[in-house]
């Protein structure tokens, strides 16, 4: 059953950016599961396929495959998304830089 699979791989790969935000160590299931997921969705299709040769095989695979590549590259851009330490974006640091409040930052006004 497909959520099962898509779901195994979609709850354990949320695990790691919540484990970044709170910058505890991430369990080791969750480290592993995504693999086994994508590795079981992956096999699924391509014995679905099979019957239609290694062309219906590949085309079967295929799906499997996107979800892994345009999932991982995404969880990646937000495990590494993190706020500024204290609040602090940094722009008041920058000479002529805008601040918050629509004036430039050392303007003189």
């Amino acid at each position: 059953m497909p959520p099962t699979v898509d779901g195994l791989i979609y709850a354990s790969s949320m695990v790691l950016p919540d484990s970044a935000r709170r910058e505890a160590p991430v369990p080791a299931l969750a480290r592993w599961l995504p693999g086994l997921g994508i590795a079981a969705t992956l096999a699924a299709n391509v014995a679905h396929g099979l019957g239609h040769g290694p062309v219906g095989a590949a085309v079967a695979a295929w799906p499997a495959v996107a979800l892994a590549g345009s999932y991982e590259p995404c969880m990646t851009i937000s495990r590494g998304t993190r706020p500024p330490v204290g609040g602090v974006s940094g722009a008041e640091h920058v000479p002529g830089a805008v601040s918050g409040d629509g004036s430039a930052a050392g303007a003189g006004c």
